[in-house]
């Protein structure tokens, strides 16, 4: 079985994650600031074409004062 996400899943993720940085009033630039990961990265993840580790979306959700339950989709 393969492990890896599919692009409807990833694209998930980052719809998640722009909700949530935009629910913060965080720009992308301020968020990779907080999380110490690359804007360029945060990019990636919300249009969908970033496969974020899980210590990526771990980093991005402590910086935002959140459960990374929030950015990951229930039914993955």
């Amino acid at each position: 079985m393969n492990k890896s996400l599919n692009a409807k899943s990833i694209q998930a993720i980052g719809m998640r994650l722009r909700e949530e940085r935009e629910k913060k009033q965080l720009t992308q630039p301020r968020l990779a600031d907080l999380a110490n990961i690359g804007h360029a990265q945060i990019t990636r993840i919300e249009r969908g074409v970033g496969n974020p580790t899980m210590n990526t979306l771990l980093q991005l959700a402590r910086a935002m004062e959140i459960s990374v339950h929030k950015l990951i989709p229930p039914d993955l």
